[in-house]
């Protein structure tokens, strides 16, 4: 739906978007930080009015203390004189006028000169101080018994507001008033005490006793009381803050004051906080002692804002209490927020009115141009924007006027170009160059460059149709040799294939002789083998031999010996033959065989030795002839495999040979029958390169028609 609204709606819709989402965002923003801002302000009042309803509590109980501290400060000033000057301790005797001055004004006895001038001291004092403290209901001063005077049991001095006389006057007895709180607790714990609230003459009052001592005994109580109507000062409900009352407890957590309703007096302050946890968090500030501020819910389950200020009662401490509903505080924050809402609003109504109106008003001229573009979008340049005026739309409005004027110039200057161009006249140039500006500058130098480039690509095809001319002439004759080339050259292979035949049967016949030859020369070569191997166990045969000669000839030497000695031996029987004489006689011819024994043993071993001698030179000889045959044998063995080995490569080679020239055989019928292919392919191409060099003279011709730039 947006692409069909026309500009000034598009951009009031837009803007308004924006300006709405700018409105909400402002205003969300102004709220936040309104309320952030007017709730700190109403919380630091809220804070500010409860720590000056504190200030002002506490500022009584300053004037409280102030009284009863200037009583406690003589008093022991008082007993520090006595100390120093005893004389003014002692009870006076002499003329009755002088013993009649020193008489007790409310006890009627007489008194010492510096016990007097303290009653005259207190009783001024505490008159002053009533008549003079509008917070201050009544003071009282109280003495242990016989420490005002050592011969008065009793003592005690009391002024009030509502006294009958409206002087001081004596109060009580020691027995009477030791039991009561305000005298009692500061007298046993030695330190300053808030009595709870108590009825005195028809008020409601607190007590505020401090204990006074002398060389660390009690000498009595100081007592200011304190009349709780006038709390009804502190800050409570406003016109602005209606909900808002104030409230003080003491110590103990029990309110002494209540602005918004007295029944509550006396209650306790968990109370008025139901919700345990929020209890809970209240009890962990109020041990820290310092103002704090915490939101919890009211019995009736209304959400409040309380703020404790501390106030410091003696040695306890009391709490200024101020309470406002959340409701309440955050009404004026609410009424701001609502208020800057509404403002914004109001606004935002009034320029969503207003700039529609404006933006129609000043878009209004654009339509002129709007439809110029329309026209120029459809090829119409016949148009003319009469809107003038010296914003962007009349600058706008104007340049198309001037766009238009240019682009019909340019458009009718580029039909020409073209149209020259499309006719064959590439010798022309531009009729409106001033038109061509900026960017629109390179298309006319496009259009010139176009022009240049066709001239030059034309004059090239001129120039290449002439050579193509040319060279189809020669191709056309080269084609007519070619042909007659390959008849010839097909003939010449059929020929070469008939001779290639006859040699691939004779290498196949030479083939099978070779491998004829190398199967006889591996069977001689066998042959040579076994002769060797035989050769080789005669050799063996004739080692043994050798070796049985030698161990022969060691036997042979053995007999030898053994011949040495046995003629060794008959010599000797025959030399004890001859010694023993005719004993020995027998003996001796014995001796005389065994040597002849021993000498055909030596002969027959020598000739023996002679034997195998001979017998182990001819082994020798026929040893190293047996070798050197083996030798040779083995020599014609090798030579016999290099034979088989050379055989069977020549074999081989001639297999292969076969193979190869068998191989020839088939590439050379191939070749034949390629030859033959191109043979008729050469006709075909005479034929081709005839059309060819007839297509480059048409060519030639339609060139021709083309007018160029000298």
């Amino acid at each position: 739906m947006g692409k069909k609204l026309n500009l000034s709606r598009k951009l009031s819709f837009i803007l308004g978007i924006i300006l709405l989402a700018v409105f909400v965002l402002l205003i969300t923003m102004t709220a936040v930080l309104s309320r952030r801002a007017i709730s700190q302000t109403v919380m630091g009042e809220l804070n500010t009015k409860a720590k000056m309803n504190g200030i002002q509590i506490q500022q009584i109980f300053d004037e409280a203390d102030k009284a009863a501290g200037n009583v406690k400060q003589y008093m022991e000033r008082s007993y520090e004189s006595a100390e120093e000057t005893p004389m003014q301790a002692v009870i006076p005797t002499g003329p009755d006028t002088y013993v009649k001055q020193l008489e007790s004004q409310f006890y009627h006895k007489t008194l010492t000169p510096i016990a007097r001038d303290a009653e005259r001291y207190l009783s001024e004092s505490l008159r002053n101080t009533v008549a003079g403290n509008p917070d201050i209901e009544s003071m009282i001063v109280l003495f242990e018994p016989y420490q005002f005077q050592p011969n008065l049991r009793d003592y005690g001095i009391y002024a009030g507001k509502k006294s009958q006389s409206g002087e001081p006057e004596a109060y009580g007895e020691y027995d009477q008033y030791s039991t009561q709180e305000y005298y009692h607790t500061p007298a046993i714990y030695g330190i300053p005490h808030v009595t709870e609230p108590m009825k005195e003459a028809g008020n409601t009052v607190v007590a505020y006793g401090v204990p006074f001592f002398y060389k660390n005994r009690l000498k009595g109580v100081s007592v200011a009381e304190i009349n709780l109507e006038n709390f009804k000062k502190v800050d409570a409900a406003t016109d602005r803050y209606p909900s808002m009352y104030a409230s003080i407890f003491d110590s103990n957590q029990k309110i002494v004051y209540h602005s918004q309703d007295a029944a509550n007096m006396g209650k306790s302050l968990q109370e008025f906080i139901p919700l345990e946890d929020d209890y809970a968090k209240v009890q962990s500030m109020l041990r820290n002692g310092n103002a704090f501020q915490l939101k919890t819910v009211r019995q009736d389950g209304t959400q409040v804002m309380r703020f404790f200020y501390p106030i410091h009662a003696g040695n306890d401490t009391w709490w200024s209490l101020s309470t406002i509903t959340v409701k309440d505080m955050n009404q004026s924050v609410n009424e701001t927020v609502l208020f800057l809402s509404l403002v914004c609003a109001a606004a935002l109504v009034m320029l969503l009115i207003v700039f529609p109106m404006v933006l129609r008003r000043l878009l209004n001229p654009l339509k002129t141009v709007v439809d110029a573009a329309t026209g120029i979008s459809v090829g119409n340049f016949e148009i003319e924007v009469t809107y003038r005026s010296g914003d962007e739309i009349g600058a706008l409005a104007e340049t198309f006027d001037t766009m238009s004027h240019h682009l019909k110039l340019m458009l009718s200057d580029i039909q020409y170009l073209l149209g020259e161009m499309a006719d064959g006249n590439f010798n022309q140039d531009t009729q409106a160059e001033e038109s061509y500006q900026g960017e629109f500058r390179e298309i006319l130098l496009s259009i010139r460059k176009l022009n240049s480039t066709l001239t030059h690509s034309l004059k090239e095809m001129n120039r290449s149709s002439m050579q193509l001319f040319a060279s189809a002439e020669q191709v056309s004759a080269g084609a007519q040799a070619l042909a007659q080339g390959a008849a010839e050259q097909a003939a010449s292979m059929e020929e070469q294939a008939a001779g290639i035949g006859e040699i691939s049967l004779q290498s196949e016949e030479n083939a099978l002789n070779a491998k004829e030859a190398a199967q006889r020369v591996s069977d001689t070569g066998h042959q040579i083998m076994k002769g060797s191997e035989q050769m080789e166990e005669m050799l063996k045969a004739m080692a043994e031999i050798k070796v049985s000669s030698r161990e022969i000839k060691k036997i042979i030497k053995t007999i030898e010996d053994i011949a040495y000695q046995t003629k060794i031996l008959s010599l000797n029987a025959a030399v004890e033959a001859t010694h023993a004489g005719e004993f020995g006689k027998g003996f001796g011819v014995v001796a005389g065989e065994v040597q002849s024994l021993a000498l055909k043993a030596s002969e027959a071993s020598k000739s023996t030795a002679i034997l195998i001698e001979n017998s182990l030179s001819a082994v020798e000889k026929g040893s190293t002839i047996a070798d050197r045959e083996a030798k040779i044998l083995a020599e014609a063995v090798k030579g016999a495999e290099e034979v088989e080995r050379f055989v069977n490569k020549i074999t081989k080679a001639t297999a292969e040979q076969a193979d190869a020239i068998h191989q020839i055989t088939q590439g050379m019928e191939e070749i034949s029958s390629v030859v033959q292919t191109n043979s008729a392919a050469a006709e075909e191409f005479s034929s081709s390169s005839e059309e060819l060099s007839q297509l480059a003279g048409n060519l030639q011709e339609e060139v021709d028609k083309f007018h160029f730039h000298e």
